[in-house]
């Protein structure tokens, strides 16, 4: 099994660096990857926390590098709504591997402008209550430096009032991880002097 798993890994990377060259020669594979996630997906869904998690993590990374190469396409718009709606639904069952994989992968479709950031936020609020400690600190880290980016590029009053009021609201939550990470955030960007 392992060997198989090895193999798979080592198909997906290959595949992966064709179709960074040639995006427009690998369509039909990269649509193939992506009907197998599909299919993944719904089997996964009725088991998430079964032993096929580590191969559907992996489809999960290899989509979400070459997904941008093929943004016009109904498959990549599709794929990070069912990433967050993954998270939204199962993060509390999901394998701490499975979980930062896919919050990873999510970052990195918004660094692409494959997601929106603010459709991002209030899904890693709500994760900043799950128990795993590794998974905040992936989603604080992204959030601050994120922010502390966006500043850098522009000076935009009207996003850095939507941040800061978003931040704000967070701090009335009912879960108390989520306020103590919300204030956190806030302080730490007071502390750059970003805000």
């Amino acid at each position: 099994r392992g060997d198989y798993e090895q193999g798979e890994m080592t198909d997906l990377l290959a595949l992966q660096n064709l179709v960074r060259r040639d995006p427009k020669g690998y369509i039909e594979e990269f649509r193939q990857q992506y009907e197998h996630f599909t299919s993944a997906l719904e089997v996964f869904l009725l088991k998430p926390s079964g032993k096929e998690s580590k191969p559907f993590g992996k489809l999960i990374r290899f989509l979400a590098h070459v997904s941008p190469s093929y943004k016009k396409q109904d498959e990549s718009k599709d794929f990070p709504p069912k990433l967050i709606s993954l998270m939204e639904n199962q993060y509390e069952v999901l394998s701490k591997d499975l979980r930062a994989t896919i919050v990873q992968s999510l970052i990195q479709l918004c660094n692409r402008d494959m997601v929106s950031r603010f459709r991002l936020l209030p899904l890693f609020f709500k994760l900043f209550s799950c128990p795993d400690k590794t998974l905040r600190s992936i989603i604080f880290s992204h959030v601050v430096n994120d922010v502390a980016k966006l500043r850098r590029k522009a000076k935009d009053q009207k996003l850095n009032a939507k941040l800061q009021s978003f931040f704000l609201s967070k701090l009335k939550d009912s879960n108390a991880l989520t306020v103590k990470k919300s204030l956190d955030v806030i302080t730490e960007l007071w502390g750059r002097k970003i805000w």
